[in-house]
């Protein structure tokens, strides 16, 4: 005997058939049974097409109910009923339709032949398939044919069966050319002038497939099925239910992991709602699971890159008791403003630290990195630095303190020129500070709380824009710099004046400064340049005088760079924060309040087979009672 090697044999063969989707009622339970005997021919025909005989003994248990029908499994969908034939101990059984627990398949009721309890019957069906001889993978002179016969449930059946199946070959085919496909032939033989591929399982049980396969030349075929790898692998797939399932899971997994990055851990109504219906469509049509395989790296891909274009918009705010209607919270500085708003933590900090430089309470030490050192005169334990800010008539805010304390200590540690503000553990008081804004925004109206706040960054732009003298616009933006820095494109409009012969530097950048109006004789475009004419910085040294030698653009473009420094040194999560850029809680109380509704109304919310072959047709399970 010869066997015929596969290039899709491992591929493509056939990993799981289910038998049927049997009855879950207490009379179903009943059936028990033994087949002592199964017999299944298969009759090739030139047309590619086939016909099945079963002859199979049933023994009923002195225990089981009666045998009142039959299902067969069938190797695909495209049959016709009215070709088929069944019979019992010869007598013929004329009622088959479609089964209601075995597809592809078919139900054949024994009405008044039923098999009673601890008798025995002999049950016979033929019927004809079309399209089950394929092309062979191996050899184009070759044709394909592999087939299971029928089984029944294992909580059915008991004892073992003596298996039977023959394949009888066109007449054109000599038995010595049969090749066999994974499991070899009990024997070949001549019947009736024709070919016969004949295997024997003597004590089986029949309660799962016995698939087998065998390779002829196509002389004497009129036709055979061709199939491309595509289908040979949507075959695979529709008959490989542990592989969508594999494949399902690592999909839900892989999603959920870039959905929650994407939407810090917001969003869970959404994601059930979006899983549930990619879940329930995969399950109705395998073919499109699989089609979506080869674009789910790019949806993964796309999430991921979404995730680290926005990982800037860290959420880190927690709950608020807000109280629709309670007002608006006034008073708040740009820092506190900024935390309502969830800027990005490293202008956050960019704005408490520009805002201490300005009182004096800091000062710049270097300004690439930004490096930052604590006033002698502040240097010192809060209740003293808050007097002596007290005698200069500088207000120092509660939550400023942890990050004066915070630039203090690094200093000591340094001993020398200080350390840089991106590498100080600013964590803490990063901390402090937003817990300091949760407590006083709690019983206010949170959204027109932050209405109020946009209103004032953008009222400050327009105020500075509105103003064509130098020194003017010069002083409105002192006054109002923080709040300037908090608009999104903030360093475009200090890019839009520079182009105009304007260009800022801030108060406490030490020395003097030199301003340029519009029309008039222009200072430097960049900071390299900083003139001598103006006001000291409160608190500076006047012996300072920055270079800004690194930094290629205006004061503008550097805070950019301070602050993208802060931010690279602080997680999220060191904050207890979450860096998502899609937030999706609104869908989420919407859900919840949707279930609170319908709790306080009262209300309340109340293995079947399929083909796959190798190059072939295949046989699918059947229930049998």
């Amino acid at each position: 005997m010869k066997k015929a090697c596969s290039y899709y044999g491992l591929l493509l063969a056939v990993g799981m058939f289910w038998g049927a989707l049997f009855p879950h009622t207490a009379e179903a339970q009943a059936y028990r049974f033994s087949v002592p005997d199964m017999k299944m021919q298969v009759h090739v025909w030139p047309d590619a097409s086939v016909r099945i005989e079963y002859e199979i003994t049933f023994q009923n248990d002195r225990t089981g109910r009666p045998i009142d029908a039959v299902d067969i499994g069938l190797f695909h969908g495209d049959y016709d009923i009215s070709g088929m034939t069944a019979f019992i101990d010869g007598r013929p059984l004329p009622r088959i339709r479609p089964s209601p627990y075995v597809s592809p398949g078919v139900e054949i009721q024994l009405g008044g032949n039923a098999i009673r309890p601890g008798e025995r019957g002999v049950f016979r069906f033929t019927a004809s398939m079309p399209n089950m001889v394929y092309q062979d993978t191996t050899r184009d002179d070759y044709a394909s044919l592999r087939v299971t016969p029928t089984w029944f449930g294992s909580q059915f059946v008991v004892g073992t069966t003596n298996l039977q199946v023959a394949v009888h070959m066109p007449p054109e085919v000599d038995a010595e050319d049969l090749l066999y496909q994974d499991v070899p032939f009990s024997q070949t033989a001549l019947y009736d002038g024709r070919a016969v591929a004949y295997w024997s399982f003597p004590t089986t049980r029949i309660i799962g497939p016995h698939m087998v396969g065998v390779s002829f030349p196509k002389e004497g075929m009129e036709r055979v099925v061709k199939m491309t790898r595509w289908d040979l692998l949507v075959l695979w797939w529709e008959g490989n239910e542990t592989a969508q399932m594999v494949s399902g899971a690592i999909l839900i997994a892989l999603f959920a992991f870039f959905f929650f990055r994407l939407t810090a851990w917001t969003g869970w109504s959404v994601f059930i709602v979006m899983i549930g219906l990619a879940g329930w469509w995969f399950y109705v049509n395998p073919v499109a699971h699989l089609m979506s395989l080869p674009f789910w790296p790019f949806v993964f891909g796309l999430m991921h890159y979404a995730t680290r274009q926005g990982r800037g918009k860290q959420r880190y705010l927690p709950p608020i008791a807000s109280v629709e209607g309670g007002g608006l919270k006034r008073g708040l500085t740009a820092p506190e403003a900024a935390v309502l708003l969830e800027m990005p933590i490293g202008r956050v900090v960019t704005l408490v630290v520009f805002g201490l430089l300005k009182k004096g309470v800091l000062k710049m030490e270097k300004e690439q990195p930004l490096t930052v050192t604590v006033e002698d005169e502040f240097s010192v334990d809060r209740s003293v630095r808050l007097v002596r800010a007290s005698e200069k008539g500088i207000v120092l805010h509660a939550y400023e303190h942890p990050f004066i304390d915070a630039i203090k200590e690094s200093a000591q540690i340094a001993q020398k020129g200080g350390t840089p503000l991106s590498e100080i553990g600013l964590s803490d008081a990063i901390k402090n500070l937003i817990e300091h804004t949760v407590e006083r925004l709690e019983g206010f109206d949170i959204e027109e709380t932050k209405r109020y706040y946009q209103h004032i960054i953008k009222r400050a732009w327009s105020e500075a824009e509105s103003l064509g003298e130098v020194e003017q616009r010069t002083k409105a933006i002192d006054k109002n710099l923080e709040w300037m820095l908090m608009q999104d494109d903030y360093h475009e409009g200090f890019g839009r004046w520079e182009t105009r012969g304007y260009t800022y530097y801030p108060i406490w950048i030490g020395g003097r400064r030199r301003h340029s109006g519009f029309g008039g004789a222009s200072s430097s475009s960049g900071l390299g340049s900083i003139g001598r004419a103006g006001g000291a910085s409160a608190g500076s040294s006047s012996s300072f005088t920055p270079s800004f030698k690194d930094v290629s653009g205006s004061f503008a473009g550097w805070t950019e760079n301070v602050t993208g420094q802060v931010a690279s040194s602080i997680m999220p999560s060191s904050v207890g924060g979450k860096s998502g850029v899609l937030d999706l809680s609104g869908f989420d109380r919407v859900t919840s309040d949707v279930f609170s509704a319908l709790a306080e109304s009262g209300g309340g919310m109340g293995g079947g087979g399929s083909c796959a072959g190798c190059a072939c047709a295949c046989a699918c399970a059947g229930g049998g009672r």
